[in-house]
């Protein structure tokens, strides 16, 4: 990987961090953690130029999990974060926090 792009990537898990108020694991490599420290969400970070490979990042958060809640915050240039993660886990959201009651 270029100097550029690992710069590029902490860079916006940096931005993301900060967004939820939360650090960078800088150990992720060796421990297999996620990008972002939380105790039950696994955070992958990814920022590409065109295109987040979304399976590839999302297979990342689920073994890095260790039942948390796998997720994958991405953006390319010129747009917008998006958040994807399981329907399942989103379903548990919704039933919590959005179901019409």
């Amino acid at each position: 990987m270029p100097i550029n792009s690992r710069a590029k990537g902490a860079s916006y898990e940096r931005e993301v961090g900060e967004a939820l108020g939360l650090v960078r694991q800088l150990d992720q490599c060796r421990d297999g953690g996620g990008d972002l420290e939380h105790p039950t969400l696994a955070i992958e970070c990814k920022r590409r130029a065109v295109t987040v490979n979304i399976p590839q990042a999302m297979a990342q958060a689920e073994r890095s999990a260790a039942g948390r809640v796998p997720v994958v915050i991405h953006r390319v240039d010129k747009a917008e974060s998006l958040v994807t993660m399981r329907l399942s886990d989103w379903l548990a959201l919704y039933d919590q926090h959005w179901r019409p009651r």
